[in-house]
């Protein structure tokens, strides 16, 4: 079936080797190694260590020469294959490995029971899988996550999703880039020719942002000559930071009101300026944050504003007396007394 022997790579710059590309990183990691060359001699030299990879990894099993794959073979058929070992000058060495097979079409099942949660934009998707067992080997041998928009497939494994024998459960943890967006999540068994399906239905979920903003510390309570409180506070960080909601009570654990019909905008949070109904009190406020998923925060710890009466008094008003009515005053001049002066009393002023 084969025109040349099957052999491996024999380093790490042949094509058979190269092929495994995508996934060499994270063999490497499994391996512990940190370098192709490193990950190389470590499966030609251990059969243990080889075997492990090709399981789990069929492109690693044909650059080892550990796979063939007979593509003309008819399904339903009674085949024999023969495998002959031959040595380095390519003759046999009379060791031969021989099976007598019916080729039949093997159908493994859908993953199911898909489930989602997520914490801020970490989504862990979780589905269950049958075990496979001897009498019932499916050949799957590891799994893909997909996010299908429309005619769109996002692979969201960057490495191979391993099957683990004697495990029903398994897992996918991922991030999305940002909150609010709604997933159309496959997931697709690949058996040891690679081939993907059959995938499982489509979970439809939401990565709703749920979580409120930090709460805002920092809070700031001046008054000024004019009667006003400036209210200053730092400006949140967050990312999903929209705006604002300030508070005001009379009393520290008092009922807070809520000064503002619309969140304060974000970058407008610098020079806010209250006058209160009432002068000569004390009034305590208190603010708290929103995204823009119109979650709140906490509101902050209160701070304090204590506001005189910076009002002047009243100007004064006149009031007539009576014509017949007559008054005196005094006035110096030069530190002496001088004689008395007789005023009209019509025009007299006083403070009422």
């Amino acid at each position: 079936m084969n025109e040349e022997p099957i052999r491996g790579a024999q380093n790490v710059a042949e094509n058979r080797w190269v092929q495994i590309g995508e996934y060499a990183e994270p063999i490497q990691q499994a391996f512990e190694v940190d370098n192709p060359q490193s990950l190389y001699l470590r499966l030609r030299s251990s059969r243990m260590a080889a075997n492990l990879a090709t399981f789990y990894y069929p492109d690693v099993a044909r650059a080892l020469g550990h796979l063939y794959i007979d593509e003309t073979a008819d399904t339903g058929s009674m085949a024999t294959n023969r495998i002959e070992l031959v040595d380095s000058d390519g003759s046999p060495t009379g060791e031969v490995l021989e099976k007598k097979v019916r080729l039949s079409t093997i159908e493994p099942p859908q993953p199911d029971e898909l489930k989602a949660v997520h914490e801020r934009r970490k989504v862990i998707l979780t589905w269950q899988y049958p075990i496979s067992t001897l009498q019932n080997d499916d050949k799957i041998v590891r799994f893909n996550v997909y996010n299908r928009q429309g005619d769109n497939w996002e692979q969201l494994n960057e490495n191979p999703i391993v099957r683990i024998n004697n495990f029903n459960e398994f897992e996918h943890i991922f991030t999305v880039p940002k909150m609010g967006v709604t997933l159309n999540l496959v997931v697709m068994p690949v058996n040891l020719t690679m081939e993907e399906g059959p995938g499982s239905e489509v979970l439809e979920y939401t990565v709703a942002d749920e979580e409120p903003p930090s709460i805002i510390t920092g809070l700031r309570a001046v008054t000024n000559n004019n009667g006003e409180v400036e209210l200053t506070w730092p400006v949140s960080t967050e990312a999903h930071a929209a705006g604002y909601n300030l508070f005001r009570a009379n009393r520290i654990k008092g009922n807070y009101e809520k000064l503002n019909e619309e969140p304060i905008p974000l970058l407008e949070t610098f020079d806010v300026r209250q006058r209160p109904n009432e002068l000569r009190s004390t009034y305590f406020y208190r603010i708290s944050a929103l995204d823009n998923s119109g979650n709140e925060s906490d509101r902050s710890n209160a701070s304090k504003a204590d506001l005189p009466d910076y009002l002047p008094p009243s100007a004064p008003s006149c009031h007539p007396v009576s014509e017949s009515s007559r008054g005196w005053y005094r006035t110096t001049e030069l530190g002496k007394a001088s004689r008395a002066r007789e005023l009209d009393f019509k025009k007299l002023c006083f403070i009422a």
